[in-house]
């Protein structure tokens, strides 16, 4: 807490995210925090969820860096960076916006690769959050499902095609269900602009 304050203080000085966010996320704090929200004891739980919504919060100005740490070669930090994007993808129309904005997308598609099945499952967390936004949009504007776009471009649905056959049982059935979301999003985009389904 005392952290992100001072990283608060320094941004408001300086005018760049808060440097603090990256540091936590590198230092493996974000998971450290995810599993203190499960905890026993109510305050601490308490406490980790304010902590984790301080930095989702200011996280939005850290995209950039965000987005950098997912391509890190350091696993862990991966981990991290994309435990932070899942929880932002999690949050309201604006920071889901601000994700995609970043070019997020491709990243947390590459990350379905990874061996860490942690990692997986943040990545299809995250994506089905923009999905359903996506969904969403589509919904009220009558085009495509610009996020579902972006998950073809990305190489996403071959992804989620090899996640279908993973050995963790809750990543095969998770992956199962954003590749069913997307076909149905793919197959209503479809009959709404008058071709066929997919």
């Amino acid at each position: 807490g005392n952290l992100l304050k001072a990283g608060d203080a320094d941004s408001r000085a300086t005018g760049q995210p808060k440097s603090i966010i990256v540091a936590i996320a590198q230092a493996g704090g974000i998971g450290k925090l995810e599993a203190l929200r499960r905890h026993e004891t109510k305050s601490i739980s308490l406490q980790a969820v304010k902590l984790l919504e301080t930095i989702v919060n200011e996280s939005l100005k850290a995209l950039p860096s965000l987005s950098s740490l997912l391509q890190s070669p350091e696993e862990g930090i991966r981990k991290e960076a994309c435990l932070t994007l899942s929880n932002i993808t999690a949050g309201n129309r604006d920071q889901i916006q601000a994700v995609i904005e970043a070019g997020c997308v491709p990243f947390l598609c590459d990350l379905l690769a990874a061996p860490d099945s942690e990692i997986v499952n943040a990545a299809l967390e995250g994506l089905g959050n923009l999905l359903k936004a996506g969904d969403a949009d589509s919904r009220a504007t009558g085009q495509p499902n610009s996020i579902a776009q972006v998950l073809v471009q990305a190489g996403g649905i071959g992804k989620l095609e090899a996640l279908r056959r993973h050995e963790t049982k809750s990543i095969y059935l998770m992956s199962a269900a954003k590749l069913l979301t997307f076909c149905w999003t793919e197959d209503a985009a479809a009959a709404s602009s008058g071709g066929g389904g997919g």
